[in-house]
């Protein structure tokens, strides 16, 4: 039953103006992943969700590539930054820090776990950190999430939305 409300789902919203389209594919790492297609490539990309020990729930993962595959060092950029979750939010913290006590009015916690789920990242273009790139976290205490974006190896930005 699932599967066919998700078709039909896809059915009713599919792009009539042959823009966009999309291809499903099995990785060898990344396992079930979605091509969205466009007829712009710059606006094509890769999604996967993954399951990560430590983390409560699947995340998602977006990535640049082709048709035929995600980009390359697309795999080894996300294994490096699934491998030590701790150092990714650890580039975060700082950034976090006054958003969280913004909207919770509390402290900041020791163990970022206790109020933060990792929900996604995009890789960089050509899996170089110094390129734009964003991770994203559920703050479970305000019910919103904290958007990260890098550029050039650091967070130059934060958005909080939700």
């Amino acid at each position: 039953m699932a599967d066919f409300l998700r078709k039909l789902f896809r059915v009713l919203n599919r792009d009539l103006t042959g823009k966009t389209w999309e291809r499903e594919m099995r990785h060898p790492y990344f396992g079930p992943m979605v091509y969205f297609g466009h007829s712009e490539p710059a606006k094509s990309y890769w999604e996967a969700e993954l399951s990560v020990h430590g983390v409560p729930k699947k995340f998602s993962v977006t990535m640049r590539g082709t048709p035929d595959g995600p980009e390359p060092l697309a795999e080894s950029f996300c294994r490096a930054t699934v491998g030590d979750l701790e150092a990714l939010f650890g580039k975060c913290r700082d950034a976090f820090l006054g958003e969280y006590l913004h909207w919770t009015k509390e402290p900041f916690p020791s163990d970022w776990k206790q109020a933060f789920v990792l929900d996604g990242f995009s890789v960089p273009t050509n899996g170089d950190s110094t390129a734009p790139w964003d991770v994203c976290y559920l703050a479970v205490p305000t019910g919103h999430y904290f958007i990260a974006e890098f550029e050039a190896g650091r967070v130059v930005r934060v958005r909080v939305d939700g």
